[in-house]
């Protein structure tokens, strides 16, 4: 069902992830870039397995003043589609076309789009 339709997205983004992590000239820059979207608790996992990546985003943590809990998860979920479907294209029908890299001016809109989540989740104190 559609569960298993997200799981596996979810799978094939880490997947992704990881390979770009990976990336010797890039994969700093990604990690850290990832990190700053989401939390410094995902670091470790970034330069491990892909089911690390969806372990430590399933579970709830706290670093770098940021609470990842089912809140945020949920808050930050349309957000982050949404840049993933603008960084990757195919990305939303589940087949991301790792072709030309995203626009610097594309990383950063979604980068701000993200930061604006945070912003409002943690002025609401949660």
């Amino acid at each position: 069902g559609a569960r298993r339709g997200g799981e596996a997205l979810r799978a094939a983004a880490a997947a992704v992830t990881v390979s770009l992590v990976a990336d010797p000239i890039h994969g700093a820059v990604v990690s850290d870039s990832f990190c700053a979207m989401l939390t410094q608790g995902f670091r470790a996992a970034l330069e491990g397995a892909p089911d690390g990546i969806v372990a430590v985003a399933n579970a709830e943590h706290t670093s770098g003043g940021r609470t990842w809990n089912a809140g945020t998860r949920d808050e930050l979920r349309g957000v982050l589609a949404q840049a993933v479907g603008s960084l990757l294209p195919g990305a939303a029908a589940g087949s991301p076309q790792l072709g030309e890299a995203p626009s610097a001016a594309a990383v950063q809109l979604a980068a701000e789009q993200v930061e604006g989540v945070w912003e409002r989740v943690e002025g609401e104190g949660r």
